[in-house]
């Protein structure tokens, strides 16, 4: 029995699967969206995390590793056909919240570290999120023409993808590589749905530092906020429709980044 309150919204009945579900947002997520009737795919790579989050939100879990080659395919297919299975609808909500930070320096480490670590950074946070929303698009519109109402695909993003942290290069990149694809994607959307395509939204979830595990220990210049405060202000924006979701000090970053650069990158360069 799932641990979730029950309180039926704008996410009630939709096949919802929100990656790197085991902590943290997206844990966040599962659970604000099961408590809205949502049905719940959790993704994640470790089996007991994964089995325990899925009774959690009564949802359907499923285990892949975004950081290989295959990963997002294997994710993406057994999605389907353990939705099938369920007798539950399509995917129509794909929220690509899973990513990993490591803090490094490039010139600290051996070239070949280097290299494989900003390439597994670059999989997980860039890579693997371009391709589940490429692989989900069936899914994505044939839930919309079934259900009559527009299908998301959500990319979380964050503030370094505007201004960069030393120790975060790699991250950082890739989250801009990801807000850029985001709009690109969005354009595209917009003009198949303007043709008479099923209406599939593309949003920007942009994200402050949150109290995550992969923040834990650091010594921040900016206040954090909390997973489920994070959760909350990404699903408020998408029961609002918005396409861009600043959540919390971002709106303060976004502006502080139009009007004075300068000031923006230096608050996040060391912290």
């Amino acid at each position: 029995m799932s641990a979730h309150v029950r309180a039926p919204g704008v996410f009630d009945g939709r096949s919802v699967l929100v990656t790197g579900s085991t902590s943290g947002v997206g844990r966040a997520l599962a659970v604000a969206l099961a408590g809205q009737g949502a049905h719940l795919v959790v993704h994640g790579r470790d089996p007991e995390r994964l089995a325990e989050v899925a009774r959690a939100v009564g949802g359907l879990p499923v285990m892949a590793d975004l950081s290989t080659p295959d990963g997002p395919t294997r994710l993406v297919d057994q999605t389907l056909d353990a939705l099938a299975e369920a007798g539950r609808p399509p995917v129509s909500l794909l929220v690509n919240n899973a990513a990993v930070q490591r803090k490094y320096r490039l010139a600290d480490l051996p070239a070949a570290k280097a290299a494989d670590l900003a390439a597994s950074e670059v999989a997980v946070d860039l890579t693997a999120p371009i391709q589940l929303a490429m692989l989900s698009l069936p899914s994505l519109r044939e839930a919309a023409r079934q259900s009559g109402t527009p299908s998301v695909v959500v990319n979380v993003t964050s503030g370094l993808a505007l201004a960069p942290k030393t120790t975060a290069a790699v991250y950082g990149a890739a989250k801009a590589g990801l807000r850029t694809f985001t709009k690109a994607l969005r354009y595209q959307m917009e003009d198949e749905a303007r043709t008479g395509g099923p209406p599939v939204h593309v949003v920007d979830a942009m994200l402050p530092l949150v109290a995550t595990p992969m923040t834990a220990g650091r010594d921040m210049r900016l206040a954090m906020i909390s997973p489920d405060d994070a959760a909350a202000a990404i699903l408020e924006g998408l029961a609002r429709g918005q396409r861009e979701i600043a959540v919390g000090q971002i709106r303060l970053l976004r502006r502080l980044h139009r009007w004075a650069p300068g000031l923006a990158e230096r608050r996040l360069r060391d912290g």
